[in-house]
């Protein structure tokens, strides 16, 4: 994604001119918000953020492509850990991971689910207790890799829809009740108008 470069534009408001988007049904606008962890409801499908990603032309109905946040393995499984004290290893998204383990697939670097279980509660119980600390705040997005950066995008009724990052840092946003989490929103439904303002 590159460098961003942030600019006040009002208060919560934030443009980051450095990133690019070439899709011709996702308008070209990307601005840094805060928005309320209880609006975001849906996540993008993985074939439409690929697209994203990508560059891509997307279909017309790009924005229907979605699933509940609430019900994906990610969400999930990071609440199962953080709000049921359940391990890692108990989860569906470890599930997921031990048969591609067993298909002889890597998993984040990882070829043994021990390992992985590891990393994982050292990194993650690491951002719970910071964000139980500290909330998440746009210093806090600032401070993250460009790849890691939670992004949404905005569908044609202007809701936000999440994309493929960030999933496990907004479970904890859920979990603790933060009112605020800023997001990159990385376009809007290309029907409607772009104001910077109505992002």
């Amino acid at each position: 994604m590159g460098e961003i470069r942030i600019t006040e534009k009002k208060k919560n408001e934030y443009f980051a001119p450095s990133f690019r988007f070439g899709s011709t049904q996702l308008a070209k606008v990307a601005l840094v918000r805060s928005v309320s962890p209880k609006a975001i409801s849906h996540k993008l499908s993985d074939p439409v953020v690929e697209a994203i990603l990508d560059n891509g032309v997307l279909p017309v109905d790009w924005d229907l492509g979605r699933s509940e946040i609430t019900k994906s393995a990610k969400f999930v499984s990071t609440h199962m850990r953080f709000a049921e004290s359940k391990r890692w290893s108990e989860t569906p998204l470890f599930a997921a991971y031990r048969r591609d383990l067993r298909n002889g697939k890597l998993v984040r670097g990882f070829d043994d689910l021990g390992s992985l279980e590891e990393f994982y509660e050292i990194r993650y119980s690491k951002i719970f207790r910071e964000m139980s600390r500290s909330g998440f705040s746009l210093k806090c997005l600032l401070t993250l890799p460009a790849t890691e950066l939670p992004w949404t995008v905005r569908d044609r009724n202007g809701l936000h829809l999440f994309g493929n990052q960030g999933n496990h840092r907004f479970a904890i946003a859920r979990i603790l009740g933060l009112e605020s989490f800023p997001v990159v929103v990385r376009g809007r439904y290309r029907t409607q108008s772009l104001t910077p303002g109505s992002l």
